[in-house]
């Protein structure tokens, strides 16, 4: 067969490495509305326990008003962007103040989520943002806004434009007083991890600096992405924040153990995750099982015989360590990392023989 292809081959991925403190105020935020997967973070219970105390009864009772959703606070990426890019805190906090309410509504209900054209209505989020009670009514009831999601967009959706911008500037700024860590070292941790990721993008495709930042998560093309950026964060450590807004997904990946700069003693984090994560029969037996091929969650549930919520509180786990590799898709899909496991076996030896000097 003859063929003439006249179409045009598909752009290079292009991939843009950048941080701030801006972010890592948004990451804690959306932690601090995951308690459900508080015993799978890096300082788990502890952290919690330490925000419970630092926070004041008004910025609680704040959080409590806007309702218990995580995904708002990722939308406010978008903000970040604007030029110039807000990337301290307190200038986030500024460019929150300046955006009129319904346009800061329009972030926090996802008008600007990619995964939204074609499915919903965004004349409809657009109406609801301004304070239509019919077109909230309607957005709530949609399975195809927000995927299980819209239950704890209730009381967010309910408040008026003015009430809603009033509400996020004082958990900003209370939680950037109260909670938030020290950002000059943080700043530090963060800037040094991303500038070596962006000496890394000179010696590796974009697919495989994504994969290596997020130790595992598989780059599947979208077509409706045209830039991916990766911002490193240290609050959500060992997961990976998913976001989107426009053309752009947004990646933010936990900071590599190396750029914490942690004590030369101490067993490197990466070989507690390891050994943690084969600690468990469940999870021994569900690489067994993705040592013969890929498999959805769904599937790995069903072979194991847990709940499809244990078994991702399992993958998680497992994924951290540098285990697994995972699409990037709606039906995500689980490969084993057979390449790491050479690399990994080594570690404890090289823990227990290294030098204390």
């Amino acid at each position: 067969m003859r063929v003439m292809d006249f179409t045009r081959a598909p752009p290079r991925l292009a991939v843009e490495v950048d941080w701030g403190t801006s972010y890592e105020l948004l990451v804690s935020l959306i932690k601090y509305a995951s308690p459900e997967s508080e015993a799978t973070f890096d300082d788990g219970r502890e952290w919690f326990d330490r925000i419970r105390t630092k926070a004041s009864p008004e910025v609680l009772g704040a959080l409590d008003r806007l309702g218990p959703a995580a995904k708002p606070w990722g939308s406010l990426v978008k903000l970040i962007r604007q030029e110039p890019v807000a990337r301290d805190a307190a200038a986030l906090i500024e460019r929150v103040d300046a955006t009129p309410p319904v346009e800061l509504r329009l972030n926090l209900l996802w008008f600007y989520g990619p995964w939204n054209r074609g499915v919903v209505d965004l004349e409809q989020i657009r109406a609801a943002a301004a304070g239509n009670r019919s077109a909230q009514d309607a957005l709530l009831a949609n399975p195809a806004y927000l995927g299980d999601e819209p239950p704890s967009y209730g009381r967010l959706m309910r408040l008026d434009p003015e009430e809603t911008k009033q509400i996020v500037l004082e958990i900003l700024h209370r939680w950037h007083e109260e909670v938030f860590e020290d950002e000059r070292d943080l700043g530090a941790v963060l800037k040094r991890d991303a500038e070596a990721k962006r000496a890394q993008a000179a010696t590796m495709s974009p697919e495989d600096l994504i994969e290596k930042a997020t130790n595992g998560l598989e780059y599947t093309p979208q077509p409706w992405i045209h830039r991916v950026l990766l911002v490193p964060h240290v609050s959500m450590r060992p997961w990976n924040v998913m976001n989107a807004y426009d053309d752009v997904s947004v990646v933010c990946y936990p900071v590599a153990d190396e750029s914490l700069g942690v004590e030369f003693t101490a067993p490197p984090a990466a070989l507690v995750r390891l050994h943690k994560a084969l600690g468990d029969e469940k999870r021994l037996r569900i690489l067994k099982r993705l040592a013969r091929g890929g498999a959805t969650l769904q599937e790995l549930a069903d072979e194991v015989g847990l709940a499809k919520s244990s078994t991702h509180h399992h993958m998680v786990i497992l994924r951290s360590a540098g285990l697994l590799r995972v699409t990037l898709e709606d039906d995500s899909r689980y490969t084993l990392r057979r390449e790491f496991i050479p690399e990994a076996s080594g570690w404890l030896q090289s823990y227990l023989e290294g030098s204390e000097s």
